[in-house]
């Protein structure tokens, strides 16, 4: 998804989609593997003073949210799911969105007024929309299919269609790319990707006037093997469920996208596979731009992310230093065929970029290069992120509706620390608290594909689980408060792991209400039936 929040950060999208690879088998290698290993020197958030876990969301935020005059907004709608594949997702239609007031810590509801020419499928996994705030005039701005634009206005709840459409030109079509929306502060609304967008008014009296940023101005030349030379677009099969933020580089307001997943070659053939990526661009909105410490340095630069990664909480804090929570990351598949293997891995780690101007930095982080602390994140995985300048608060909500807040003094308390060194106080390798470098923005993240460290706890199941959906569903038919149970049966992912009388005795102690306990065995025997010799037994 592509929204801005409204020039502060930008949040995520909940989950790979369906067809893409890794999966739970994967995650529950990593979890026995990190049950091994002593967590008891980890720094979490969650044991600090300023980092309150609040009253869990009633509701799902799957879209990432916006921040608006000091409050949160999510878009919601209706579910849509498959019967005959488990009950699993398959659209979500804006309907409705709530609003969360940070200084009341009050939600309220709004319907939209919609009908069924402007219906918006918002999940984030069919990438059929992405969106951002414009606050001058209080409308939300989407691009649906990636060919329409659509808006939101807040003072009336009224969606409606503009009457302009993204050309849908044939490089883009070649390239696969998926446009991109932001609010940028001097420029307005910016649409990134396609070379052309229709107009049915006249421009210099439309509110909602919309400026492009073309992905073709962005060229490097290729050499071929005939000593000839070729320009082509540096986007290539570029968009899907990236991330965009603002911040303010080098006296410029710019936008910068990041992560996601695209098709790219396997690691040991010409496959072309679906996987998390570690690109970032960025635009003043008019160009695309490139930040290097040389002087008359113009050539194409494309940054990196720490990790090819993606659904990733993401803040600028103040236009001095970019911090990413959580996310998922995973190692290229080798070929086509390895591409449903196990691969995910689901992180509760902070990453850290500063891009303050000044050249001494008082926690001695050089310009324009990752960092990791040695701090974590309450809950590994998906998250949305907001820094609400106002209160001096960093917002972190999960996909399951968890919401925490902390102050930002607790993320650079880690950073006074220092560089990380050998723990004289441990006999293993642990580290003390601080930092540790990873890349330059410059150079790919592949390069540090994460290893076995200490530092990242790959624990849990995958973010929408069979099992978390089926005590969703259970939740949404008014049988009972079933999703206050997935949380606490992290370690079911399947199932059939439900009804294996192997762990009765783990479900009795996590489930104290045996009417609800009976209830989702039941459930889980319905829509994964036991093989006859397991029913047998």
């Amino acid at each position: 998804m592509g929204a801005c929040l409204g020039g502060e950060s930008k949040p995520v999208s909940p989950r790979l989609k369906s067809n893409s690879y890794g999966g739970d088998d994967a995650l529950e290698e990593e979890k026995k593997e990190d049950t091994k290993k002593s967590s008891s020197s980890k720094v979490s958030l969650q044991k600090t003073k300023t980092c309150k876990s609040k009253k869990k969301l009633t509701f799902r935020p799957y879209c990432e949210p916006l921040l608006y005059k000091n409050k949160i907004i999510f878009l919601s709608g209706d579910l849509i799911r498959n019967k005959d594949a488990g009950m699993t997702l398959e659209a979500q239609y804006l309907s409705k969105y709530y609003m969360k007031d940070l200084e009341s810590d009050t939600i309220s509801e709004h319907k939209i007024n919609c009908d069924d020419d402007t219906q918006i499928d918002i999940l984030p996994s069919n990438s059929n929309c992405v969106y951002t705030l414009n606050p001058l005039n209080d409308k939300i701005y989407f691009i649906v299919n990636n060919s329409k634009l659509m808006t939101l206005d807040l003072t009336t709840n009224t969606l409606s269609s503009l009457n302009k459409e993204i050309d849908d030109m044939e490089s883009s079509k070649q390239q696969k790319n998926l446009a991109q929306i932001a609010y940028l502060d001097g420029k307005g609304i910016c649409v990134m990707g396609p070379d052309k967008i229709t107009n049915n008014v006249d421009e210099e009296k439309d509110d909602d006037y919309v400026h492009k940023v073309p992905y073709n101005r962005f060229r490097v030349t290729q050499q071929g093997q005939d000593e000839t030379s070729t320009e082509k677009c540096k986007f290539e099969n570029y968009g899907e469920q990236s991330r965009v933020i603002t911040a303010k580089m080098d006296n410029k307001n710019c936008i910068l996208m990041m992560g996601g997943i695209k098709l790219q070659k396997a690691e040991d053939s010409n496959d072309l596979v679906e996987a998390p990526h570690d690109e970032i661009f960025i635009t003043d909105g008019d160009n695309y731009l490139t930040f290097s410490n040389k002087k008359d340095d113009n050539s194409a630069i494309v940054y990196h992310t720490a990790y090819p990664i993606h659904s990733f909480g993401i803040i600028n804090y103040k236009n001095e230093y970019i911090f990413q929570f959580g996310g998922i990351d995973t190692q290229r598949p080798k070929t086509a065929e390895d591409a449903d293997k196990p691969g995910t891995r689901v992180r509760n780690d902070i990453r850290v970029l500063r891009i303050s101007k000044e050249d001494i930095d008082e926690y001695g982080l050089e310009r324009y290069r990752w960092y990791s602390l040695e701090m974590k994140i309450p809950r590994n995985g998906p998250c949305h992120a907001i820094f609400a300048s106002n209160n001096d608060k960093i917002e972190l909500f999960t996909c399951f509706g968890k919401h925490y807040s902390f102050s930002p003094n607790e993320l650079f308390d880690q950073l006074s620390k220092g560089k990380q060194k050998k723990d004289e106080n441990s006999n293993d390798d642990r580290l003390t608290e601080g930092w540790k470098e990873l890349n330059p923005w410059t150079e790919a993240g592949k390069t540090v594909n994460p290893t076995k460290s200490t530092s990242i706890r790959n624990i849990g199941p995958a973010p929408d689980s069979d099992v978390d959906e089926m005590l969703r569903l259970l939740h949404e038919s008014g049988a009972g408060p079933y999703e206050d149970y997935i949380n606490s049966m992290d370690e079911f992912s399947e199932y059939k792991e439900i009804y294996d009388d192997k762990n009765l005795d783990k479900l009795k102690a996590i489930i104290k209400n045996k009417e609800h306990l009976d209830t989702i065995i039941a459930k889980a025997k319905e829509l994964c039936p036991p093989k006859a010799k397991e029913a047998k037994e």
